[in-house]
């Protein structure tokens, strides 16, 4: 991976990083930036998920967006577990 832009993962993470678990392997990041980009990027999916509820999204991208946001919920709470141990 090449440098991260660490003010563009946490504004967009999704630009940054193709699938949560990348930026629990991302050495570039501290823990606490981890958090930051995931939880980011799950406020990001919420909102997008909510837009899907008032059929704001085909069904397609509605689908695709609980499948992100259960991804990104895992590595939230892999990167806790992580912490932990």
């Amino acid at each position: 991976m090449t440098k991260v832009d660490i003010k563009k993962a946490f504004n967009v993470p999704q630009s940054v990083f193709d699938d949560p678990e990348e930026v629990l392997h991302c050495r570039e990041l501290s823990y606490d930036d981890k958090v930051t980009v995931l939880r980011n990027w799950k406020q990001e999916l919420v909102q997008l998920q909510k837009a899907g509820e008032e059929n704001m999204l085909d069904e397609r991208g509605a689908s695709d967006v609980g499948t992100r946001l259960t991804a990104v919920t895992q590595a939230m709470i892999a990167l806790d577990e992580g912490s932990r141990s």
